[in-house]
């Protein structure tokens, strides 16, 4: 089921319909249209109660309803639409829990020891040896300083935080306690990018001297990321996996200096940027160009990204073109993105979700090898390629530069 969020006047419309056609326990049905449009709306049957601070406070608020809505023209099959009785600010995440039974239905599937919606409760248990931290970029520090604080590893999916001064504290922590620091980085663990590292280590391209890197996502997936983060960009959320793999590849060489240019148009009304290209400067002379966007189309077929990476060294040079071209899927009828399901494709380019996909009822990919490596790592029995808290720190810092001179129009120094 689909479920969207809907600004109060927009329910409100359909709710004052003249087109209802009966009325069963709490539910208005309404009818209208052509092509015809069906639709059910419920109200709270009790009052609102508004607070602030744990006080209460009288506030001005239009109705609170719930909606069901079928389109059969637009194959909109018992949708969902809620509005709270004011506009939702753009910038902030919210979250509809439809009965309760998340938490359950997750713990049950994985047979977990323990359920909690407490992460101080998980992180301080004692069975608990190692913590992966999967929320919203807004909301790492915390639960990742906790971790740090008891000595407890940590895996962090990426950026790892929005702040290089709480950066900085988790991994002066870290240091005290012993806990170690990853960042999750799942793209290092496809097999193109690993055997691109390998041949790098084995001096198959000599001294690489320039690169260059691009990474595409769709406007569906941009948007996704703006509505849920009001502190991260295109450079620092999807730029980001090609500055992690640029600077493994360049291991041993420090960036010093880094420029950058935006431009701002479908994404303006959520304060970010459309795309960016910097280009990045480094201590012996090297230089990598590199390059995100968000405006690639809803519909666009790669799910979540398209890339493509070039290394040019002294004695080779390697290409990589991710553009995933190579399984195409025309199905019968539109398929909803993994991503972003509410989106639907009617050509899918297969295998273009950046974390894996789920086959036959258990998941493949990337996101799987790397969550295996770090369980290995912490077990001490292997697990490699996992970038480190300080590598993290360095990408967050690359990023946020460029960010920086994008927006003052002048290269920055590192």
């Amino acid at each position: 089921v689909s479920v969207m969020l809907l600004t109060s006047s927009a329910v409100w419309a359909q709710s004052e319909s003249e087109k209802r056609v009966s009325q069963k326990t709490d539910w208005a049905v309404f009818v209208d249209g052509n092509p015809k449009d069906c639709w059910a709306v419920s109200v709270p049957d009790r009052p609102s109660l508004n607070t602030k601070d744990k006080r209460v406070v009288s506030v001005k608020r239009g109705k609170i309803m719930l909606m069901v809505t079928y389109r059969p023209s637009q194959k909109i099959i018992g949708q969902l639409a809620f509005t709270g009785g004011y506009p939702f600010a753009p910038d902030r995440t919210v979250t509809l829990d439809i009965d309760g039974k998340k938490l359950n239905t997750v713990a049950d599937s994985v047979k977990a020891d323990v359920a909690t919606d407490d992460y101080k409760k998980a992180i301080l248990d004692d069975r608990v040896g190692a913590v992966i931290i999967s929320t919203d970029e807004e909301n790492h520090y915390e639960a990742a300083m906790l971790a740090a604080e008891l000595g407890k590893s940590v895996l962090i999916e990426k950026p790892f935080v929005l702040d290089l001064n709480e950066a900085d504290k988790i991994l002066n922590k870290a240091e005290e306690t012993g806990a170690e620091i990853f960042v999750g980085y799942t793209q290092r663990f496809r097999r193109r990018f690993l055997l691109a590292k390998e041949a790098v280590r084995k001096g198959q391209l000599g001294d690489i001297v320039f690169a260059m890197g691009k990474i595409y996502v769709t406007r569906a997936v941009g948007e996704a990321v703006a509505a849920r983060s009001p502190n991260t960009t295109p450079s620092i959320n999807t730029g980001t996996y090609l500055v992690d793999l640029m600077l493994w590849y360049m291991e041993g060489k420090t960036p010093v200096e880094v420029y950058a240019k935006s431009g701002s148009n479908v994404f303006k009304p959520y304060n970010r940027d459309d795309f960016q290209w910097m280009l990045v400067t480094f201590d012996d002379g090297a230089v990598v160009s590199l390059g995100t966007s968000w405006l690639q189309p809803r519909h666009w077929p790669a799910y979540t990204a398209t890339m493509e990476i070039d290394l040019q060294g002294t004695t080779g040079c390697l290409s990589i073109d991710d553009a995933h071209r190579d399984v195409v899927l025309v199905p019968n009828e539109p398929i909803p993105c993994p991503y972003t399901p509410q989106h639907e494709v009617s050509v899918a380019f297969l295998g273009s979700a950046m974390p894996g996909d789920f086959v036959l009822g258990e998941f493949f990919g990337p996101m799987k090898e790397e969550t295996d490596a770090f369980i290995r790592h912490t077990l001490g029995i292997g697990g490699v390629g996992l970038t480190t808290g300080k590598e993290a720190r360095q990408i967050l810092a690359l990023t946020m530069a460029a960010d920086r001179s994008a927006k003052e129009g002048v290269p920055i120094k590192l």
